[in-house]
């Protein structure tokens, strides 16, 4: 019993690194997208390339710190406070606000699961 228990348990780690690679590849594509629509339509991009951040990081780091956290309330700002009709922008956005509930509810109902066959297994 204990043998089929561990197995179950390396089955969820697996679910669980298979479920993360999938899902941040995605949310890095989704960026990427919304990146080229917002050059596309001539927006200013929000955030500063990693270039610049390491050039600001040699001068003056709490200056780039600042930068980064500035990056971090932009990011959010976008995701979730972001309204717009254009479908070049819109698709990036709804698929980042889908990964985002994706990372919040897949853990929850693995973990349900986990849980429920564990007390199978045991004979609750």
């Amino acid at each position: 019993m204990e043998q089929i228990e561990k197995y179950f348990s390396y089955i969820g780690l697996v679910c669980i690194i298979i479920f993360f690679v999938i899902f941040v590849t995605k949310y890095v594509r989704y960026w990427q997208q919304l990146k080229k629509a917002y050059l596309q339509l001539g927006m200013n991009w929000p955030f500063p390339t990693a270039l610049e951040l390491n050039q600001e990081m040699h001068k003056d780091v709490i200056s780039a710190y600042r930068k980064m956290f500035k990056m971090v309330i932009d990011g959010w700002r976008i995701t979730l406070f972001m309204r717009s009709d254009n479908p070049t922008i819109q698709k990036p956005l709804r698929g980042i606000r889908r990964v985002w509930l994706a990372f919040i509810i897949f853990p929850i109902v693995l973990g349900f699961v986990m849980i429920i066959v564990a007390l199978v297994l045991s004979g609750a």
